[in-house]
């Protein structure tokens, strides 16, 4: 993962037949296989736990590069004690944004059970985000666009912060360069912000019954991308607030005979760090998370009630890491 961002490793449920769960004792299954597919099975990176190195958490993590020889095992872990994790499509940071806009391979992580069932873990493409005519304006109505509501709605209302105050103090500082989400939108996006969504970190895999669950790493504040803009940097930098966007990447699932794109903006720490000078996995900043799966194209907006969940019987919290990320 590239640049000065942090990240923390988030929980999300990939759910298929709740009224069976809801009847039917849950029987957990274990890993058989995993591996690494798509049309482009050599862009990815694996990190593993490393007993031969120090760092200041219980469990410390190196990277194996493309060594896929215990992906069962990091695969294995748990939310709140992960093996490591697996990055797909880990070239994305590279590209600029017409490069990404022509790039259409997929890096998949294809995970099997013993009760002789599967999921398929996926990148994303420009044409996830933008739809087949790569419509990348706001007013689009994309996966992209949503996300970014998503996403936006969720840290105003984590961070207490009302819109119209934080956008009336934006137009000052920045001379009425930035007025709207419209603004900030296309500054995360000219600055390379969605490409550092699409390359998924999946950290832990489990199943019980016909529940899929699994820990994706996430951003703590993608905002770093759109304050590339020295303008609006200078205006975050003054306001009397601190204004983040904190996401997890997005993620095609393949599950029981449906394919969702999953993210959330909520999940919970890990005790998991890495000893090398990025200082990786850090986990100081605690969330929580809850992904059902929707529509690819109407990715869940929410994360659901504690009432829901319980009614369900089928969404469960899982707790992860966070990461902090540094690149020369």
């Amino acid at each position: 993962m590239n640049g000065k961002i942090q990240k923390f490793l988030l929980g999300a449920s990939v759910v298929a037949g709740v009224s069976a769960i809801a009847t039917t004792p849950a029987l957990a299954a274990s890993i058989t296989g995993a591996s690494i597919t798509g049309t482009a099975p050599n862009d990815f990176e694996v990190w593993d736990v490393d007993p031969n190195i120090t760092c200041p958490a219980e469990v410390c993590l190196g990277s194996k590069g493309t060594d896929t020889s215990n992906l069962i095992g990091i695969l294995g872990g748990t939310a709140p004690k992960p093996g490591g994790n697996v990055e797909l499509f880990k070239s994305s940071e590279t590209l600029a944004l017409p490069n990404f806009l022509s790039y259409g391979e997929v890096t998949s992580l294809d995970v099997d059970f013993d009760d002789n069932t599967s999921v398929i873990f996926s990148s994303l493409t420009a044409k996830d985000l933008f739809g087949e005519g790569l419509e990348t304006s706001y007013t689009a109505d994309t996966v992209a666009t949503k996300w970014f509501d998503d996403a936006f709605d969720a840290n105003l209302a984590a961070n207490n912060i009302d819109e119209k105050f934080l956008f009336t103090g934006l137009s000052f500082l920045t001379g009425g360069k930035f007025n709207d989400r419209e603004d900030l939108y296309n500054a995360f996006l000219t600055n390379g912000g969605f490409q550092r969504t699409v390359d998924p970190n999946i950290a832990y895999v489990t199943k019980n019954g016909n529940e899929v669950g699994f820990g994706l790493a996430g951003h703590t504040n993608l905002l770093f991308y759109a304050d590339k803009d020295p303008a609006l940097k200078a205006a975050l930098d003054n306001l009397p607030f601190e204004l983040t966007l904190r996401a997890s990447e997005l993620v095609k699932v393949s599950y029981s005979d449906q394919e969702d794109i999953l993210y959330s903006f909520k999940g919970s720490p890990s005790n998991v760090a890495s000893a090398d000078n990025s200082f990786s996995f850090t986990y100081d900043d605690p969330f929580e998370v809850n992904v059902p799966p929707g529509d690819p194209t109407d990715p869940p907006a929410s994360v659901p009630e504690p009432s829901a969940i319980l009614g369900l019987m089928a969404v469960g919290g899982l707790f992860a890491a966070q990461r902090k990320l540094k690149k020369s």
